[in-house]
């Protein structure tokens, strides 16, 4: 909770064969009601044997979030983790 709505993440790894998977980003108001949903795509070839885990965010002092998560590629068993950090508004930083 930010003072203005819930940040969460998550991520969409079970998706179906042919298509790609993504990590997520979204904020709802104190009620509820939606105020931004980002979707996060990992770039390259043949995405269709990636997967994409986004895990907790965590502020910082600076009223910013950071999520740290990872693509992992099946077919080769190699993982690219990485750090997303942004504002309340859901833009990189």
């Amino acid at each position: 909770m930010d003072g203005s709505g819930y940040i969460a993440s998550g991520d969409v790894s079970q998706a179906p064969r042919d298509s790609t998977a993504y990590g997520i980003l979204f904020k709802v108001g104190p009620n509820g009601d939606s105020l931004w949903y980002k979707k996060y795509y990992a770039l390259g070839p043949d995405q269709s044997s990636w997967s994409v885990e986004m895990h907790p965010i965590t502020p910082t002092p600076f009223n910013t979030y950071v999520v740290p998560g990872f693509v992992g590629d099946r077919k080769s068993q190699t993982t690219k983790p990485w750090l997303l950090h942004f504002d309340t508004d859901g833009c990189i930083v």
